[in-house]
């Protein structure tokens, strides 16, 4: 067995850069694609199904970049590459939202791990939830954390009690009844920061 990766995208830091963008110029996602193989004749097949790819659209015989499929005059390559290349079998992908990752570290803080651990359908629906609201919500979050300080903790559940939400109904918004026990108990534990 051999396995092939490839990624796309900037791993990059999530936390806003200099210019105070979050995920490094807009590349919110990070993509590591993988080719696995299973012994040396099904790494033959699928070598020659590429040399044969490659053959029928890149004369010069060099690698047909993922961006250059991507473009008009390529609609022919790429529809050809998923119809007679990708299977189940071989070919495995993993998208990495950066923004998702902050939603799950606000969500630790205010729903906690138990509740991860015990309910994650819930968790992670709230979490997928929370990722769709107003990017203001991870910047502030961001700004928040920078200084793990009791009155930055403060202020962010405060703000989570105010943030007018779009995508989660109030009726279950556990972040505002996490935020707002919080507040009523002056207890306000420390961020849990992203992993650098």
């Amino acid at each position: 067995m051999k396995i092939y990766f490839d990624e796309s995208g900037n791993t990059g830091c999530i936390l806003p850069n200099k210019n105070g963008d979050l995920y490094n110029d807009n590349q919110r996602f990070f993509v590591l694609a993988g080719v696995i193989t299973h012994g040396e004749e099904d790494e033959k097949f699928l070598r020659q199904k590429y040399a044969d790819f490659l053959s029928k659209f890149k004369s010069d015989g060099k690698e047909l970049k993922g961006s250059d499929l991507l473009t008009r005059k390529n609609n022919d390559a790429l529809l050809y590459f998923i119809e007679n290349l990708l299977d189940t079998e071989h070919f495995y992908i993993c998208c990495y939202d950066k923004i998702f990752y902050l939603a799950t570290l606000i969500s630790e803080h205010f729903i906690g791990l138990e509740m991860r651990n015990e309910y994650p359908l819930l968790y992670y629906r709230l979490a997928s939830a929370l990722s769709r609201e107003d990017i203001t919500l991870f910047e502030t979050y961001c700004q928040a954390i920078d200084n793990n300080s009791e009155d930055n903790r403060k202020n962010f559940a405060d703000y989570i009690l105010r943030f007018p939400y779009q995508k989660i109904d109030d009726c279950i918004n556990l972040y505002k009844i996490s935020a707002k026990q919080m507040l009523d108990d002056n207890n306000f534990p420390p961020f849990l920061l992203p992993e650098q």
